[in-house]
């Protein structure tokens, strides 16, 4: 091959910059039928319309309606009992059903902080009783979906919830906001 013919090759395969591309473009259909509206028809429901009237479809059909049965001698008839008892919603542990409204809030907790080193945490630091702690909440981590960490794994969240007896204990308690507790220092706030 000749340095001619290669020449010629590049500049053929080159777009000319003169020469525009052209687009396609739709024929247009004439025969189009036109929509004709109706303005005097009612407006139809929207999808949320629709949406709740199914749901309140749904509602009535699943709740029982009050139909008195008679028996044979004209008297009402018993009413079915549900077999299932209804669970009470009060929480089995007489510790956490009630909150007292003196209550604080602890963040920045290490990993292996637990319940009994949050309770010497406030009877050493504090001047707190042990009997003025009347609730301590500390919400357990999520167990582990993806790929496993290394290190040892969490036993709480980093936060947890203390309730005392009165306010002063929770003043002695915000004061000692950002002490060390095994090398973090902790933030208490108070929950309200």
């Amino acid at each position: 091959m000749s340095d001619s013919e290669i020449d010629t090759r590049s500049r053929s395969s080159s777009p000319d910059p003169v020469v525009k591309a052209q687009k396609r473009k739709r024929p247009i259909v004439a025969t189009e039928e036109e929509l004709e509206i109706d303005v005097n028809l009612p407006e139809p429901p929207s999808k949320k319309a629709k949406r709740k009237e199914k749901k309140a479809k749904t509602k009535s059909t699943t709740t029982p309606t009050d139909t008195t049965a008679t028996t044979a001698d004209g008297g009402p008839a018993p009413r079915a009992i549900d077999a299932k008892p209804k669970t009470p919603a009060v929480p089995e542990n007489p510790a956490e059903q009630k909150r007292s409204e003196h209550g604080i809030w602890i963040g920045n907790l290490p990993w292996s902080a637990t319940k009994d080193a949050i309770r010497t945490f406030f009877l050493d630091y504090a001047d707190i009783d042990s009997d003025s702690i009347t609730r301590l909440h500390m919400p357990e981590p999520a167990p582990n979906r993806g790929p496993q960490r290394p290190g040892p794994k969490p036993q709480n969240k980093g936060f947890a919830y203390v309730d005392f007896k009165t306010a002063e204990d929770v003043v002695k308690a915000v004061g000692v906001s950002e002490k060390l507790m095994t090398g973090r220092a902790v933030l208490i706030k108070d929950a309200k």
